[in-house]
């Protein structure tokens, strides 16, 4: 018996090929791409979930209170007295980041993920060792933990363990260094990750005792049950019992799971660019989305179509076949049609894995344990939408009686309406998403196009070194490539464009008193630089003059942008030239300049304002502008570098690159939405076309009764048409207060962003009819065209 549904049920999908294609390509489409959108989920909620009770395990972070920074980081002083204050505190680890070449025999190796770390570091992350003790590992001053990775690079099939390396930092300093463990391969799923494990207790220790010193991070462990607010609440009473009442007046010490690190926090200086909960959300909902869409599809066309079997039902009843018999025949058919669904997405998803890998920049495995659960899912799906699919023709129209089957059912008023709903909700998805797509690129035009004050063009920037690396010999370096025929100047900055500003210092101003009982409220961004500098950067100036035509060589000059010209009280520009400036840490100064407003980080932050300043040691990258050669330019760079600076491993980039990196997760972002929105779109027209065929067919006669009565083939075209542009006028009245909501949130990241003007809309419903014009087209032209005979005698 099972062998005969099982034929008549392949019968049946072979006939109706059409039908079967858009059914089983819809349906395989949404949820390949859906499950390809739960990947990139399920990992980002993954981040640090690997360590063992990461739900206890919290970073310090530091928040100065008379001004916008808040550090990702903490002074390292803190953590020995952090563990004796309080009990609830399980473990205290310090970990400092450093850029180090590591020299073996003749060999240098270049390494970014070396992380100095006490020995308490695996108590805290439970990593494991593949060779050595993880008690002792790290207890010595200069030992070092590596990778399995870095032990093959470093020494090939040869036992690293008690090796010897030398470390090497950029200042010149070089230790001898033994390895004590060895580390299996590691998940890449947190917010920091590391090849070098070197041991804290190797660094000076002056500036590990300084509060001063915020370059480091600070971990601890909770107790069980110990919750890190109420720590959080009692770190002012720390601070003022250790450091003294006046520190909080200066910041405060925030506690910080690490479960919310990666999409949750977006402090200054994270180890890692972090991911966004909006961009996880965003991607929840489109997956949503297109499951709906595609789900919708499938349950719509094959309900629609069993209505036009009610005569086949009515022959088998009279034959003399139980209406249990009908059922176990429409749901083979569904169980048929599922397993072929099944098989395309698995299908879809080998294909379509390494392209989503490089659009979001993520190694995703398709076969992994950690997505065992979502396939269970994508199982359970499929055999939810075909009960839902085949519970229609197998339950209700079985039940007919076959003198009323035999007359041929439809599916009704009721039917009719669900439909017409289902179709309004593809409506309103699709010109929700295209709204979207339209405002994300208007956003991504205006970042590329908006003026920020400085150029980016033709410009190298080195890497930001350790003090001392570029003032002893910048003057040297400076003349060996300005005498280059492809090098135009050299300047210096203290950290290279892009980078956010994270030194501020507080402003007084001779006759303006800004101290209240809260402190001092005015407050500047400080950038130390180069005397040709502003003019390197192309700078507008608005009043006075460049570092280069310094008057007051008695004391120390400043120039300021416009931000801190209004913060100060100032209306006309010209009014601030020559008055005198106290910048705390610094001294007082004349103002020599105003420049207009620059953004030297992320359109995501406003402009601050800025203090510009000459002070060389404080100038850690060099800026090279080239005439139009790139690669010579680089060349002559590299020359020139290996000459001066023969210790120091050189690392560069493009100023342009450097501020676009700086919006790729938008990048991505937009990319991802055009790439779903456009299959969600799809998937709502290959709906729409068999939806359409199903609807024709059954107005065969209709249409042959209207044109022998006189009817036009675009009045027949039209009042299609009409139907259709009523449910897309009410699905885009629908979305357009829902597209201004979300895109208006996820404007609001940006400090500098576009209006939502209202042709946007106009736009997304135009596009939106003009989808539904050409996806109806070839059915209703085909019936309209159609002889009358043919169309009178059908069925």
């Amino acid at each position: 018996m099972f062998k005969n549904y099982l034929k008549i049920a392949i019968r049946r999908l072979v006939k109706e090929k059409l039908y079967f294609v858009i059914n089983v390509s819809s349906l395989g489409i949404g949820i390949a791409t859906s499950l390809l959108l739960l990947f990139y989920i399920q990992n980002e909620l993954n981040y640090d979930r690997h360590f063992k009770e990461a739900d206890r395990i919290c970073r310090i972070n530091q928040k100065f209170k008379n001004s916008n920074n808040h550090l990702a980081r903490c002074s390292p002083a803190f953590a020995k007295n952090l563990e004796n204050e309080f009990p609830e505190i399980d473990n205290v680890v310090r970990i400092k980041q450093n850029k180090i070449s590591v020299l073996i025999d003749d060999r240098k190796f270049k390494e970014d993920k070396l992380f100095y770390v006490d020995s308490s570091f695996f108590k805290i992350f439970s990593y494991n060792l593949k060779q050595g003790n993880l008690k002792t590992a790290l207890k010595e001053p200069y030992s070092v933990v590596i990778t399995e990775d870095i032990a093959k690079k470093y020494f090939g099939d040869k036992n690293p363990l008690d090796q010897s390396i030398i470390l090497s930092d950029d200042a010149g300093s070089k230790e001898i260094y033994r390895i004590t463990g060895v580390m299996p391969k590691i998940k890449r799923n947190s917010h920091f990750n590391f090849d070098i494990l070197a041991s804290f207790s190797s660094l000076n220790k002056d500036s590990s005792q300084s509060f001063n010193d915020v370059g480091g991070f600070t971990y601890i462990k909770l107790n069980k049950n110990q919750d890190h607010q109420k720590l959080e609440e009692r770190m002012p009473y720390f601070l003022t019992k250790y450091y003294g009442e006046d520190i909080t007046s200066v910041f405060k010490l925030c506690v910080q799971p690490i479960l919310d690190i990666h999409l949750r926090s977006n402090l200054q200086g994270e180890l890692e660019k972090n991911g966004s909960i909006k961009m996880v959300t965003m991607f929840g909902i489109i997956a949503f989305l297109i499951l709906f869409i595609a789900s919708v599809n499938f349950i719509n066309l094959t309900t629609a179509r069993s209505a036009l079997r009610a005569k086949e039902i009515g022959v088998r009843k009279v034959l003399g076949a139980y209406r249990s018999n009908i059922n176990k025949q429409f749901f083979g058919e569904t169980v048929v049609l599922n397993i072929i669904v099944l098989i395309i997405t698995l299908i879809l998803l080998c294909i379509f894995i390494k392209p989503f890998n490089e659009m979001v920049d993520m190694d995703l495995k398709l076969f992994s344990f950690d997505y065992g659960y979502i396939y269970i899912e994508l199982i359970l799906l499929i055999i939810i939408t075909g009960i839902i699919s085949g519970i229609y023709p197998a339950l209700v129209l079985s039940s007919y009686k076959p003198v009323e089957t035999l007359k041929g059912v439809q599916s009704g008023k009721k039917g009719s309406l669900l439909r017409k709903i289902l179709i309004v909700f593809q409506y309103t998805i699709s010109s929700s998403l295209i709204i979207g797509l339209l405002v994300i690129s208007e956003q991504m035009k205006y970042i590329e196009k908006k003026d920020i004050g400085i150029t980016t063009d033709n410009i190298i920037s080195t890497l930001e070194y350790d003090y001392g690396t570029i003032d002893k010999k910048y003057k040297v370096f400076k003349n060996e490539l300005i005498h280059s025929s492809t090098i135009v100047d050299v300047t210096s900055v203290m950290s290279p464009p892009s980078n956010k500003i994270l030194d501020r210092g507080l402003v007084d101003v001779a006759g303006f008193d800004y101290n209240t009982k809260n402190g001092p409220r005015l407050e500047a961004v400080i950038l130390p630089v180069q005397n040709n500098f502003p003019d390197f950067m192309s700078m507008e100036f608005i009043a006075g003059k460049t570092f280069n035509d310094i008057e007051y060589k008695d004391t120390i000059s400043y120039i300021i942008n416009e931000s801190l010209m209004k913060q100060i009280g100032w209306n006309d520009p010209s009014e601030a030239i020559g008055k005198l400036v106290a910048v705390n840490n610094l001294g007082v100064g004349r103002v020599l300049g105003v420049v207009k407003d620059f953004n030297f980080s992320s359109l995501h932050d406003k402009v601050d304002p800025v203090v510009l300043f000459v002070k060389q040691d404080w100038l850690f990258t060099i800026l090279v502008k080239y005439r139009n050669n790139l690669e010579s330019s680089i060349a002559q760079l590299k020359t020139a570098w290996e000459k001066i600076y023969p210790d120091v491993t050189l690392e560069y980039n493009t100023v342009k690159s450097l501020y676009e990196n700086l919006y790729k997760q938008e990048r991505n972002q937009f990319k991802a939405i055009s790439y779903f929105s456009m299959l969600a779109i799809i998937i709502s027209c290959l709906g729409l076309f068999g939806l359409l065929s199903f609807i024709v067919q059954q107005k065969y006669k209709e249409i042959g009764i209207r044109k022998v009565q006189g009817a036009s083939v675009l009045s027949i075209i039209i009042l299609f048409y009409k139907n259709f542009l009523q449910l897309a006028i009410i699905g885009n009245l629908i979305a357009f207060p829902i597209g201004y909501y979300v895109m208006n949130k996820w404007l609001n990241d940006f400090a500098y962003h576009i209006e939502i003007k209202f042709w946007i809309f106009i736009l997304g419903f135009i596009i939106t009819v003009i989808i539904t014009a050409i996806t109806i087209g070839y059915h209703t032209f085909k019936a309209a065209t159609v002889n009358p005979v043919e169309s009178l005698k059908y069925e």
